[in-house]
């Protein structure tokens, strides 16, 4: 998460460096949208490999999208999290009460 402020920063200030003073904030705010729009909540990137040739080309920018990989951190550390917390006491503890593994993968 600390890394994504650096890249949103970085962002903003190649914005600013490129874009003419009175449209830079606009263009920046777009540039973060689109970055939303192309991380793959939805359409998910399955829905988008359904989509046949139009899917694939939507699917082009989530590569370079870094609230993609910003989101798949936070669901993995999630899902980590989440790992060790929901067992049960060890007194009521069964073999299929459980949780032992999560797809990370």
């Amino acid at each position: 998460m600390f890394m994504v402020y650096f890249t949103g920063a970085g962002i903003g200030y190649l914005v600013s460096i490129v874009i003419s003073q009175s449209n830079a904030q606009l263009v920046g705010v777009l540039v973060i949208l689109v970055s939303m729009m192309f991380s793959g909540s939805n359409p998910t990137l399955e829905q988008m490999d359904a989509m046949g040739t139009i899917g694939s080309v939507l699917k082009l920018p989530t590569y370079v999208s870094f609230i993609r990989f910003m989101k798949s951190f936070v669901g993995l550390t999630n899902a980590d999290g989440l790992r060790s917390s929901t067992t049960l006491p060890k007194s009521n503890r069964t073999k299929s009460s459980t949780v032992t593994e999560f797809s990370t993968g």
